[in-house]
């Protein structure tokens, strides 16, 4: 399950923001035994910098999305948006449709080491 959800009602001179996702009524969940992965992207797309999101407070019908500004940045939060992928066992969240089904997960035992100047990586499957 994935979403986008707006940040309109935060205010920008926080540093740490907490933004509730609640899932729609039709999409509850039946299990808590999921993670959220996500990110911050602004509305001019432009890669923002200094920010980082986690997700916690899982529940049926939601969680939070904690944002934080590592340094002091000039962007607007409430022009930005939270983009984010619920990942669980479908068959326990009860969330199944046809795109959900079948799906290969690869596991890869290779170290990386990460650069800073470097914002891809490829590995051979």
């Amino acid at each position: 399950m994935t979403g986008i959800t707006d940040l309109k009602d935060l205010n920008s001179n926080n540093i740490v923001h907490y933004k509730r996702i609640n899932l729609n009524s039709e999409s509850v969940l039946e299990s808590e035994d999921y993670e959220v992965f996500g990110s911050i992207i602004p509305e001019d797309n432009i890669k923002l910098e200094r920010i980082c999101v986690n997700f916690g407070l899982l529940d049926f019908s939601g969680f939070y999305a904690i944002i934080k500004k590592l340094k002091k940045t000039s962007f607007d939060i409430t022009k930005c948006y939270v983009l984010w992928m619920i990942v669980g066992n479908p068959s326990k969240l009860s969330v199944l449709s046809p795109n959900n089904r079948e799906i290969q997960v690869d596991c890869i035992k290779e170290s990386i080491t990460l650069q800073p100047n470097k914002t891809n990586y490829y590995i051979k499957i």
